[in-house]
């Protein structure tokens, strides 16, 4: 009778040790889904802040670039002005 104890009490032991591996194995699929769901929203939010800031530089690069011209432009027409100021009497 002992050893029929026994022998149940082992395999309910066996039991119990395969359900805590498949336990186990549960928990680490679900903390490998939380590591890809977690990765992706890292990789998703750098890709956001990295669009965000070339952006913002192409905008920065477009507005220095349209004042550099302007103020090109104004000088150029302010030189523009002044010689014809100057050859004006000359033509008259």
């Amino acid at each position: 009778m002992e050893k029929h104890d026994r022998r149940r009490f082992k395999a309910w032991h066996w039991m119990m040790m395969i359900g805590n591996l498949e336990v186990d194995w549960d928990v680490k699929n679900q903390t490998n889904k939380v590591v890809v769901v977690a990765v992706v929203v890292v990789v998703v939010v750098v890709v956001v802040v990295v669009v965000v800031v070339v952006v913002v530089v192409v905008a920065v690069v477009i507005v220095v670039v349209v004042v550099i011209a302007a103020t090109a432009v104004k000088a150029v027409s302010v030189v523009v002005i002044e010689v014809a100021a100057a050859a004006l009497p000359l033509v008259i």
